[in-house]
């Protein structure tokens, strides 16, 4: 993984976040899929793949972020630490269609 120098912000969240799924689905696949809420093929996929052919996946995507944070989030950060986690299990954990209208 000698390229990992050269990868952009958005390249190493991505593949930090393949990487760290591939290992939960390979400890325990019911439980990646709780923990992430991804599809069981969707982790087949993932650890199909060696971490060398991740890194050139994205590496192929560029700037494309693949885990886009919740519709909620900011309401979320607003809430005291002891709350959170609470109205987060509570709430539809739905991803942000874009983020482009928000900058």
């Amino acid at each position: 993984m000698d390229h990992a120098t050269s990868l952009s912000q958005v390249q190493r969240a991505n593949l930090n976040l393949l990487l760290l799924m591939r290992d939960a689905a390979m400890r325990d696949m019911g439980d990646a899929v709780c923990s992430f809420g991804l599809a069981r093929q969707d982790f087949a996929a993932i650890v199909s793949r060696a971490p060398d052919e991740l890194l050139s996946f994205v590496c192929g995507i560029g700037d494309q972020a693949l885990f886009l944070p919740r519709s909620d989030l900011s309401s979320l950060l607003a809430l005291p630490p002891a709350i959170a986690p609470a109205i987060a299990s509570a709430r539809s954990a739905t991803a942000r269609a874009t983020r482009v209208a928000d900058a």
